[in-house]
C-alpha cells in the first residue's frame, strides 16, 4: 500500500472580533446576576462568543431567540444583550 501526503495551507478571515458591551438582565437580582454573567464569560468588555449566550439560555430555560436581545454596533465593534429571565420565575 502506498501512501501520499498533501500539504494543506488554509487562511481563514473570521472576521471583526467583537466585545460585549452593555448587558442588562431583567428579572433578577443585580449580584447574582453579576455572579452569573461572569461564569458564563458575558461580562461587558469580554470577547463576545454565542456560544456562551446559549450556554446562559440553556442553563435559564431560555430561547436565545426569544429572551435574549442583541444589539451589534458595528462601529464600535460591540453587542449589547438584554436577557429577560422573568419568564423563568
Amino acid at each position: 500500500m502506498s501512501r501520499t501526503r498533501v500539504a494543506l495551507n488554509l487562511d481563514l478571515d473570521e472576521g471583526k472580533q467583537f466585545h460585549l458591551g452593555e448587558v442588562k438582565v431583567l428579572g433578577m437580582d443585580a449580584t447574582l446576576a453579576g455572579r452569573l454573567l461572569r461564569q458564563h464569560h458575558l461580562q461587558p468588555g469580554a470577547v463576545f462568543d454565542d456560544r456562551n449566550v446559549k450556554e446562559f439560555a440553556r442553563d435559564w430555560n431560555l430561547t436565545p431567540e426569544d429572551d435574549i436581545e442583541r444589539r451589534i454596533d458595528e462601529r464600535s465593534g460591540t453587542v449589547a444583550l438584554l436577557i429577560d429571565v422573568r419568564a423563568c420565575r
